[in-house]
């Protein structure tokens, strides 16, 4: 009798077989990426500039263009639309654009330009009344202030967001929203060793 195992990948079949099934799957996951890259970057361009969709769909697209190795493309995207919004009676779109702009900068390494953006997005909040957008940007401000080594703060900004996205609608983004909260709280709580909260 021959003996068995539990996966027997000695066998060249079997190698190959893993293999190929590990090439397809990241073909068509790369495949996936691009093709929503170039439905975010074909609607952006169709959607009209007096259009509030619009800002959305930049923040969408910028988000991949950075991700895509291009940040270049995604700040200058991310500026030409603040520039835009925040010639808006309500400031939600500069906040939220502006916010966004934060976390890339921060992501770019660019600390600095990062707070000068959240500067500028807690600017427009006093002219908006939309709940996601004041939740947005306290999260912003709470993610940041993590890396920049103040936890306390952080905290707070971070209670504030959740306070406000229990207001809005469930919604995917929302749920979305709040999971990084609570994992970035969960980290904190973990360095504190403050485990049952």
């Amino acid at each position: 009798l021959k003996k068995t195992t539990l996966m027997n990948f000695a066998e060249p079949k079997s190698i190959f077989k893993t293999i190929f099934i590990i090439v397809c799957f990241l073909m068509s996951s790369k495949t996936l990426s691009q093709s929503s890259f170039a439905e975010t970057e074909k609607a952006y361009l169709q959607a009209k500039n007096n259009d509030n969709g619009r800002f959305l769909l930049a923040a969408k697209y910028a988000q991949q263009l950075l991700y895509n190795d291009r940040p270049n493309e995604a700040m200058q995207l991310i500026d030409k639309n603040i520039d835009i919004a925040k010639k808006n009676k309500d400031g939600q779109y500069a906040a939220y654009l502006n916010s966004i702009a934060a976390f890339n900068s921060r992501l770019l390494g660019k600390d600095e330009k990062a707070l000068q953006y959240l500067a500028q997005a807690k600017k427009y909040l006093p002219t908006t009344k939309d709940v996601a957008t004041l939740g947005y940007v306290a999260y912003c401000e709470g993610w940041l202030q993590v890396r920049n080594g103040q936890e306390t703060q952080a905290v707070q900004n971070f209670h504030k967001a959740i306070h406000y996205f229990d207001k809005v609608p469930e919604t995917e983004l929302t749920i979305s929203r709040k999971t990084k909260i609570y994992n970035e709280l969960s980290s904190i709580y973990a360095d504190w060793k403050m485990y049952e909260l």
